[in-house]
């Protein structure tokens, strides 16, 4: 109740965690409308978090209109914030011409910021990118490098392709079956196939 009584005042954290709440149907009925509602009023004040949310709301069509521009630009305002959440999914929207015109080398620098926040599923994106030239030259060193912080923070198509390298030696990296089926079991555990 006093959560409530605070988004209602305009507290901006009060509001957006009581989207978070709707949104995930914590403490409440699931009511994706109502998590749209209150991130947006985060948002205009300003919140990154609710920005990226927001975004993400729009992405994928939960409680408004799917709409990619509109995604594309809350992701923006949060990744221009610094939020690596929002940096790592205006990457995806890049790398992938979702909302925006396709543009790989912007993917990459997306990628980039949010993966030296630590984002693992952005170091993994960012270690695709140098392994498929995509955006940045290809340098399997580097690759390996981005991989291998995803796969350390348990990013599971991270552990794969390090087990990958390991297992193959790309990128000058030592052939290393041991290192490699530690690796594929890690990724195999979380439901890889590979």
């Amino acid at each position: 109740v006093g959560a409530c009584k605070a988004a209602e005042q305009g507290n901006v954290g009060a509001q957006y965690k009581l989207g978070k709440c709707y949104y995930d149907g914590n403490g409440t009925e699931m009511n994706y409308s109502e998590a749209v509602k209150w991130y947006r009023k985060a948002a205009e004040q300003g919140m990154a978090s609710a920005q990226n949310d927001l975004g993400y709301c729009y992405d994928n069509g939960e409680g408004v209109e799917k709409n990619s521009a509109k995604a594309v630009e809350w992701y923006r305002k949060a990744a221009e914030q610094g939020n690596a959440d929002a940096q790592s999914n205006l990457g995806y929207c890049y790398e992938s011409g979702i909302g925006v015109e396709k543009d790989v080398a912007k993917a990459a620098e997306w990628y980039r910021k949010s993966a030296e926040q630590g984002y693992a599923r952005a170091q993994y994106n960012l270690g695709r990118c140098y392994h498929n030239e995509q955006g940045v030259a290809r340098d399997l060193k580097k690759a390996m490098e981005w991989y291998l912080k995803a796969a350390e923070q348990g990013w599971a198509d991270a552990q794969y392709i390090v087990g990958e390298f390991y297992s193959h030696g790309y990128g000058g990296i030592k052939v290393n079956n041991a290192e490699a089926l530690k690796w594929y079991y890690k990724a195999a555990e979380q439901g890889v196939a590979e």
